[in-house]
């Protein structure tokens, strides 16, 4: 499957996400499934608390693409963007 593919899925949020980049969607979708739920569980009470902190979260849980993951975290929400994630990536 292709990144359009993906994009196309993800409806109107696909290009907030088309926008973070296809190897920064890997890698989080990556990162996400490999972290402990009280990391994810921080990582939601960090994307409350707006991009900044978000992103600085992800870099410290080893996101290289911690800032484009924020932005798309931010403009749609982290919880929409990992069940887009979750829902579309096996069109990835």
């Amino acid at each position: 499957m292709s990144w359009d593919e993906f994009t196309a899925c993800a409806g109107e949020d696909g290009q907030i996400l088309y926008e973070a980049g296809e190897d920064a969607i890997k890698e989080f979708a990556e990162l996400w499934d490999s972290l402990p739920e009280v990391v994810q569980n921080m990582l939601k009470k960090a994307a409350e608390w707006g991009g900044s902190f978000l992103a600085r979260a992800l870099a410290r849980a080893g996101l290289a693409a911690a800032e484009a993951i924020a932005a798309a975290a931010v403009g749609v929400g982290l919880g929409t963007l990992v069940a887009i994630i979750a829902d579309c990536y096996d069109k990835l």
